[in-house]
């Protein structure tokens, strides 16, 4: 009889190298409660039936399963709801793949929301200059700035946006994020249908160089009165907790451009700490004092390839990044083969705590060749889920006892377990 190809597989973790002591996986009890939660996280997502793959890591065995024929066709969100001027266009992007679907609206009347504090306190200057711009190009202008943390994502949650062609948010990738999670947690679905644009106002500014290659302030704006936009791809983040009645409960958290976990999200928690040395020194210093450190948590990762095959992992890994675009930080690669609209979020885990391991993945990732070494696994996936658990194997879900804070975006607001998800075409941006 042939195998349900949807059928949860167990397999035994890894034994650690350094401490010769693993997860009690034997013990019956214990690993029906990880399973069990694994299993809740697997069927989360409302995904199409795919092949699972086990990966016992300890033997390199994989038994890999023909994945059933996906011919799910994206949605490309209408303007038919809008009284616009709209064109279809033939654009060439090297973020985007072809066919990048894009459109080009007459741009009239622009939102402008800035955070007049980013990029040491350059935000409101960028604001004036954007906003004399605008209407040397007679184009209206309704600028507001942002007051307090969690601003951006109120104001696009509750305004009235559909008056407005094109919203603008000026700032860095924490403000562009905020904005992003107001509008797709929209009740009225405009949050999907208003093209926006980013003027880089911040330190990183990632998003911004990945779509126009430069920080320029008359480029982008030139850029956003052409008026040329493409639906891209966004991450949906599911913080997962696990209720009394057996149901998992959830927060969601869009992300548009990065998650780290692991060591990557403990540099962003060792930089807060020092705040004081300013931006460029502290996370150089942060990132060497963690990879010193050479931390590495048990953990169990599942993920759908593009292919459609479901893969598990249960290990001891040192950190796991998740890109939507191909860069980071100031020239990274990170994602050399990551697109924003291909349905695919690019993932990377890297189990190897080594610190001339870590210090080789620096030196490399500006080339984009990272990639190539052997305790790098390259993964371009619709979902994935990390769910960390103890040595005791049983799913860490106590706020106390778990230290996986995730980075989404720059911003330390996430938090394990969690699974992710792409949304095909979530948003519209400027491009």
């Amino acid at each position: 009889m042939e195998e349900d190809k949807n059928k949860k597989t167990t397999e035994t973790a890894l034994e650690d190298p350094d401490t010769k002591k693993i997860p009690e996986h034997g013990d019956h009890h214990k690993e029906n409660k990880v399973d069990r939660f694994l299993n809740k996280v697997f069927h989360l997502g409302h995904h199409e039936p795919a092949a699972r793959v086990t990966t016992d890591v300890a033997t390199s065995e994989k038994v890999l399963e023909e994945a059933l024929a996906h011919n799910n066709q994206p949605a490309i969100p209408s303007d038919a709801s809008r009284d616009r001027e709209v064109s279809k266009v033939c654009v060439v992007h090297p973020s985007l793949q072809a066919p990048t679907h894009a459109r080009q609206v007459v741009v009239k009347r622009v939102l402008l929301l800035y955070n007049p504090h980013s990029g040491a306190q350059k935000g409101e200057k960028i604001a004036i200059q954007a906003k004399e711009l605008f209407l040397a190009s007679h184009i209206d202008v309704h600028a507001i700035a942002l007051e307090e943390r969690g601003h951006g994502e109120s104001l696009c949650n509750t305004m009235d946006i559909k008056p407005f062609d094109v919203l603008c948010f000026i700032g860095g990738d924490g403000t562009f994020h905020e904005c992003v999670n107001g509008l797709l947690k929209r009740k009225d679905g405009m949050g999907s249908l208003v093209p926006i644009a980013m003027i880089a106002g911040g330190t990183g500014n990632s998003f911004s160089l990945e779509l126009l290659g430069d920080t320029d302030v008359k480029l982008a704006v030139d850029t956003i009165i052409r008026g040329i936009h493409a639906p891209v791809d966004v991450g949906k983040v599911i913080q997962l907790d696990m209720k009394e009645d057996g149901h998992l409960g959830n927060e969601v958290i869009f992300s548009f451009n990065s998650i780290h976990w692991g060591l990557a999200s403990k540099v962003s928690m060792t930089a807060e700490k020092l705040r004081w040395m300013g931006k460029a020194v502290r996370y150089t210093t942060a990132a060497l004092m963690e990879m010193l450190n050479g931390n590495s948590s048990w953990a169990a990762i599942q993920f759908e390839d593009s292919e459609g095959n479901v893969v598990e992992y249960k290990d001891k890994f040192c950190l796991a990044i998740a890109n939507n675009i191909v860069t980071a930080a100031k020239g990274m690669k990170m994602a050399p083969k990551a697109k924003l609209n291909d349905g695919l979020i690019d993932l990377l885990l890297i189990r190897s705590h080594k610190t001339l391991d870590l210090l080789s993945i620096f030196t490399k990732v500006y080339e984009g060749t990272h990639t190539d070494l052997d305790y790098v696994e390259y993964k371009q996936v619709k979902w994935f889920s990390i769910v960390p658990f103890n040595k005791e194997g049983e799913v860490v879900l106590d706020e106390e006892e778990c230290e996986d804070v995730v980075d989404i975006d720059g911003e330390l607001k996430g938090a394990t377990p969690f699974r992710c998800e792409v949304i095909r075409n979530a948003i519209k941006v400027i491009i």
